[in-house]
């Protein structure tokens, strides 16, 4: 789990419509809780002028919408999928199957070894008709600086207690939505603040690679980053989704 947060590292977010607009709700909601940094594409900023190392989507991303002019989108956003709205979590199980330290071998060596590694003390797993409710404890909290450093992002921090309501779909592409115990200090105009993380998306990319749609909570405001990376961040999700799976269908870790 910890090594799949880590992948998922991000360089800031984004929104909403205007740039104007998105700055002035950031000036209010600054003194507030869980506010964070939303840089412009200002062309006479020479920082801007810079070429990024991932393709980074600078534009809100409403679930199952898109502009009816792709014009419209931002040049980095007009790959974008449909994104799905939210499932609600309907459980068909009273009660979570919880896979306790002792039994973290039976899920094999890789499996044990990372779980034991990112601190994990224990997780359950409640089955649910559209998503399925994951829950982690860990040892203790864990604060993880991004890896390539990012300007705009200090560290991503998981509290002892994560849940999430997670499900995989048809084209590979997992869904983490309702995350608690998850949060990135990023700034804010000049300011380092706490922006709680509420919802991941993992989906592969026609060239193999993975798009990650990042939901934080900007004070009253939800707002969504894009981005476009390398590496193996699916495949970690789709082990994670494999062992899921197997602890459903055998009722036990």
């Amino acid at each position: 789990m910890t090594e799949l947060i880590r992948e998922n590292s991000i360089s800031g977010f984004q929104g909403p419509e205007s740039r104007e607009a998105k700055l002035a709700l950031l000036a209010a909601v600054q003194d507030s809780d869980g506010t964070f940094d939303a840089p412009t594409r200002d062309k006479n900023d020479s920082q801007n002028q810079q070429t990024p190392k991932e393709v980074v989507c600078d534009q809100t991303v409403i679930s199952g919408q898109k502009p009816a002019n792709p014009e419209d989108l931002d040049p980095d956003c007009r790959d974008l999928p449909n994104l799905l709205p939210e499932q609600p979590f309907d459980p068909i199980a009273a009660k979570p199957i919880v896979v306790s330290e002792k039994d973290f071998d039976n899920l094999g060596a890789d499996v044990a070894k990372a779980l034991r590694d990112g601190g994990v003390e224990r997780f359950s797993v409640q089955v649910g008709r559209g998503s399925d409710h994951l829950g982690v404890d860990l040892k203790k909290p864990l604060d993880i600086t991004p890896d390539p450093p990012s300007q705009n992002v200090r560290k991503i921090e998981i509290a002892e207690r994560l849940d999430v309501d997670v499900h995989r779909e048809k084209d590979g592409s997992v869904y983490m939505d309702n995350i608690r115990g998850l949060s990135a200090i990023v700034n804010v105009l000049g300011a380092w603040q706490n922006v709680p993380i509420t919802r991941v998306v993992l989906t592969p990319t026609a060239d193999g690679r993975t798009r990650i749609t990042v939901t934080g909570q900007v004070g009253l405001f939800s707002q969504t980053q894009s981005s476009v990376k390398d590496g193996d961040v699916l495949k970690k999700a789709d082990a994670l989704m494999d062992k899921i799976d197997e602890i459903k269908k055998r009722g036990k870790p």
